[in-house]
């Protein structure tokens, strides 16, 4: 007999029995697969990657307040040049008010008549539609 006749009657035999046994071989076929797949991945990562450099650890890690006391000064240079632009943007927006009111003022009540339709646009003649 041959593996292949043998294989084929194993899986006919398991074709025939109850839906519970079924269920528990499909259970551990796919654990199976999975373990195969999952073996394949960490050897083909093993190969990929090849050996794990080393690092020297630091020699000393800053404190928490030494960290906090760094944080609080990139915050406070950042509002700094926050501030001063928010300062030369203030001093043009007020000196551009003074002129404004500083200017002669005169109202004008006629206005230029715009034209109803627009002149990049040729006219279309009407058409009438048949009636039913």
């Amino acid at each position: 007999m041959s593996y292949l006749s043998s294989a084929i009657r194993s899986l006919r035999t398991l074709q025939r029995s109850p839906e519970p046994v079924r269920r528990k071989w499909r259970w551990g076929a796919s654990a199976v697969a999975m373990a195969i797949v999952v073996t394949g991945w960490v050897f083909y990562l093993n190969f990929s990657l090849g050996p794990v450099k080393t690092v020297a650890p630091a020699a000393t890690e800053p404190t928490f307040f030494e960290t906090l006391g760094k944080g609080f000064g990139v915050l406070g240079s950042e509002l700094k040049n926050a501030w001063g632009a928010l300062e030369r943007g203030g001093e043009s927006l007020w000196g551009s008010f003074g002129a404004n009111l500083s200017a002669p003022r005169s109202f004008s009540f006629i206005r230029e008549e715009a034209p109803a339709i627009p002149t990049l646009f040729e006219a279309v003649p009407p058409v009438t539609l048949p009636v039913q």
